[in-house]
């Protein structure tokens, strides 16, 4: 590779090094970091950020020359990509949730539509509600033939979508249209709702130089989405609520020190389980569970909230789960059946899984609280 001589005689930036003590008392382990400094969680230091933009502007003279290439490249690229981008679709609670991303747009947005399957024909059981053998494996028949009519339905939905996105059409009237009665003769069936909004990535990082969510979780009743996102770029996430009919968060500040994970407590629309940071610990790794529960305010906050503009929920929130100091990769995941919620820790050389019944509610009191 041939380089212009203003590009070779631009001097790459050296970052010193400066040693400092590393050492882990919980792992034994001694480590001296001579980069420890290059560490801005907050990214404030004029020092680290000035030898950023050194990096940046060595990096693009470098690569000056291969600017007529990088541009034909994307130029390719987007000749091949279709007018409007379509996911993988998902089925929750009545709903089938999918992203949807148009040419020019940074970001996915996160879409929904109602979704019905009526009942299967009712069986010939007696009015004490018992089956013959038959009836059972009639019934269990008709189920099954539901169940792939149903999955047909669906599939031949999305490939509509994908061939009326490709040419260039508006993939929003074509998607999910299933309510043909040939696919759907044995009992399941689509409405004709109308496309919802459920989270908007491009409205809502407009205000931010940088915008990564890493998760979202809509509620069980499906009237809210929990999400977690970094505005800044160190992988520390600020946690917030949308109410998906009027796309307003429900929390006044987004809560701060997000690991990136969170399930809603079983069926419930008001708990939400987080992996957070230990802001107590210097070791970023070392991660807590924590709940946040939504406190509806009382009427006159609500209409004080309503002339402010600000929203009518308050918060509690504690620590539920702290993990050992031999502990560490510690995660929370839901089970299907939203009975237990699984925390996965790795403790020597073993895994642990611990499994929360969601049928019992959490009570705050035992655990350290703050209220906002």
């Amino acid at each position: 590779m041939q380089h212009s001589s203003s590009m070779t005689q631009i001097a790459a930036p050296t970052a010193q090094r400066h040693h400092r003590d590393i050492s882990s008392a919980s792992s034994g382990r001694s480590m001296l970091d001579p980069y420890h400094w290059l560490r801005d969680d907050t990214r404030s230091s004029p020092v680290v950020l000035q030898y950023l933009k050194d990096e940046n502007s060595y990096a693009e003279h470098y690569l000056e020359a291969l600017d007529p290439l990088i541009d034909s490249l994307v130029s390719d690229v987007d000749q091949h990509l279709p007018a409007v981008e379509l996911s993988l679709h998902s089925l929750q609670g009545g709903y089938i949730y999918y992203h949807k991303r148009a040419a020019g747009e940074g970001y996915w947005t996160l879409y929904r539509r109602h979704l019905q399957q009526q009942p299967a024909a009712a069986s010939n059981a007696s009015n004490t509600g018992t089956m013959t053998a038959d009836e059972a494996l009639t019934a269990d028949k008709q189920h099954v033939v539901v169940t792939q009519s149903f999955a047909e339905a669906v599939q031949q939905a999305v490939a509509e979508a994908v061939s009326a996105a490709n040419a260039g059409a508006d993939a929003s009237c074509q998607f999910l249209s299933i309510n043909s009665s040939s696919h759907l003769a044995t009992g399941a069936s689509s409405s004709q709702s109308q496309e919802q909004i459920v989270l908007d990535e491009n409205l809502l990082a407009q205000n931010h130089t940088y915008w990564d969510v890493s998760s979202f979780e809509v509620s069980s009743d499906g009237r809210l989405v929990a999400f977690a996102v970094d505005t800044v770029g160190n992988e520390s996430y600020d946690l917030q609520v949308l109410d998906i009919a009027t796309q307003q968060p429900l929390l006044a500040a987004a809560v701060p020190g997000c690991a990136g994970q969170l399930v809603w407590w079983g069926n419930s629309s008001d708990t939400l389980l987080y992996v957070a940071e230990d802001m107590s610990a210097t070791d970023r790794s070392k991660l807590l569970v924590k709940v946040l529960r939504l406190q509806q305010q009382q009427p006159e906050q609500q209409q004080q909230a309503q002339h402010t503009q600000q929203p009518a929920y308050g918060t509690s929130s504690g620590v539920i789960y702290k993990p050992s100091a031999e502990e560490t990769e510690l995660s929370i995941k839901m089970t299907h059946d939203k009975q237990f919620i699984l925390l996965t820790s790795r403790l020597g050389g073993a895994t642990q899984v611990q499994a929360l019944a969601t049928s019992y509610p959490i009570n705050l009191t035992a655990y350290p609280t703050n209220s906002d």
